[in-house]
């Protein structure tokens, strides 16, 4: 993947997922959520391996999977970035 193709998906999705940081911790950088959606959908690792690439808790890791899906289905980010053969 080109780096450009990344920051496409990243301006897509960022105001669907963007987070505020609270008092107690910081909120996981919207880079990392796409890198880890990226890597979990193109190479289907299992969880406890992106839990030890990207230092992720499982619960944190499940609940950014459903929340990057959620943001690109509403933004229908897959007509933009997925070319389908037409057969012509």
């Amino acid at each position: 993947m080109s780096k450009e193709t990344f920051w496409d998906i990243y301006n897509e999705v960022k105001p669907l997922i963007s987070k505020d940081d609270i008092k107690y911790r910081k909120a996981i950088p919207i880079e990392i959520k796409v890198s880890f959606i990226i890597y979990k959908l193109a190479q289907g690792a299992n969880i406890l391996t992106c839990n030890e690439l990207f230092a992720i808790g499982r619960s944190t890791i499940t609940f950014m999977l459903w929340e990057m899906v959620r943001a690109i289905k509403i933004n229908d980010v897959t007509h933009n970035m997925i070319k389908c053969y037409d057969g012509v």
